[in-house]
């Protein structure tokens, strides 16, 4: 056993016979180790742990599960099931749902995150900063957006949009090429998505509750 600030190491070694042995001598150690603090327990094993192993198979068996169903929304297609899955609210569903279990199982108690709902203690560093963004901000971003745009060649950001436009039109054509074109005239963001709305439109999500 050894002795820390805010915990005790702990190494227990056990002893017993090996299965199906006729020598008496025939042992097995094994050794558990664990950090055992005033709030905490937490064990450590060289081993598998059947516990551990179980939890593993069942998040496996979950994933899969969902996995499946995505694969039936697309008779058979993934990517088709997930597009479906985007159209029909599915995901913000679960996800909602998944959200409100846990809020349940925070207020009465059923879940503990650390250092917000239970063990405080041990932590006497002061809070971080907050960050704060404040209208100086962003009045100084829309001077530098100005400035990009009254020094960049208007041409150069036409043409590479135009291109970008065209090439989202089939789709077999790779728009990384274009869209890089558009990056190196200094096309911004916005200019560059809303080139591509005008070919594939824009996706306006259905809140679903």
């Amino acid at each position: 056993m050894e002795q820390y600030e805010h915990y005790l190491f702990v190494n227990v070694r056990a002893v017993r016979l090996q299965d199906q042995t006729d020598d008496p001598y025939d042992l097995e150690t094994t050794n558990l180790y664990f950090f055992l603090g005033a709030n905490f327990l937490v064990t450590a094993q060289a081993g598998p742990s059947p516990y551990v192993e179980e939890l593993t198979d069942e998040m496996e068996r979950e994933a899969e599960a969902v996995f499946a169903h995505i694969e039936s929304l697309g008779n058979g297609s993934m990517l088709e099931g997930a597009l479906v899955g985007i159209e029909t609210g599915y995901y913000q569903r679960e996800i909602a749902q998944a959200a409100y279990d846990i809020e349940r199982k925070l207020n009465d108690g059923r879940h503990t995150m650390v250092g917000v709902t239970e063990f405080f203690e041990g932590n006497d560093e002061p809070p971080p900063d907050i960050l704060e963004i404040g209208r100086e901000c962003e009045e100084q971003q829309l001077k530098r957006l100005a400035e990009v745009k009254a020094d960049r060649n208007q041409a150069a950001v036409d043409d590479a949009l135009n291109r970008l436009r065209a090439d989202a039109t089939d789709p077999l054509v790779n728009l990384m090429p274009a869209l890089l074109e558009a990056v190196r005239a200094y096309a911004t963001v916005g200019e560059t998505v809303d080139a591509m709305a005008d070919v594939f439109g824009r996706y306006r999500e259905t809140p679903v509750i």
